[in-house]
C-alpha cells in the first residue's frame, strides 16, 4: 500500500493523558489500514511547552521513534533524555510520558501495537 503524505488524517489532541498542549497528529496509517497488527502509525508534533502526561500500557505497548528535536521522557519513573533516532518501548503495565522541554519543535513517530 502506498499512502501520500497529502492523504494523511490530522487530529488536534488537547491535553493528552493529563499532558499539556494540543498536539498535531498525523496519521500515517488507519488502525483499518494495518490489518489488525497495529492500533495506530502516527506523526505527532509536539511544540515547546507540549506533553504527553504518564500513562500506563496493559494489553497494548506503545513505541515512540524520536525523528527531529529533542524528548524529556519517563519511563516507569525514571526520566530520560531523547534525541532523533533513539526510542522507547512500553508495555505489560509499565508506563510513560514524553515533553518537550527545549524551544525546538519535537517530532515522532507513535507507534501502537496489539
Amino acid at each position: 500500500m502506498i499512502k501520500p503524505k497529502k492523504e494523511r488524517r490530522e487530529e488536534i489532541r488537547e491535553n493528552l493523558r493529563g499532558g499539556k498542549g494540543a498536539l498535531a497528529f498525523s496519521h500515517i496509517f488507519e488502525k483499518e489500514e494495518l490489518s489488525g497488527k497495529a492500533n495506530m502509525f502516527a506523526e505527532v508534533t509536539l511544540l515547546p511547552g507540549e506533553s504527553i502526561g504518564e500513562h500506563p500500557h496493559g494489553e497494548e505497548g506503545e513505541m515512540y521513534i524520536v525523528m527531529s528535536g529533542t524528548a524529556t521522557v519517563t519511563d516507569c519513573g525514571k526520566e530520560y533524555e531523547l534525541s532523533c533516532g533513539d526510542a522507547m518501548w512500553t508495555t505489560n503495565g509499565e508506563t510513560h510520558s514524553i515533553e518537550n522541554r527545549t524551544e525546538e519543535k519535537l517530532v515522532i513517530y507513535a507507534i501502537i501495537l496489539p
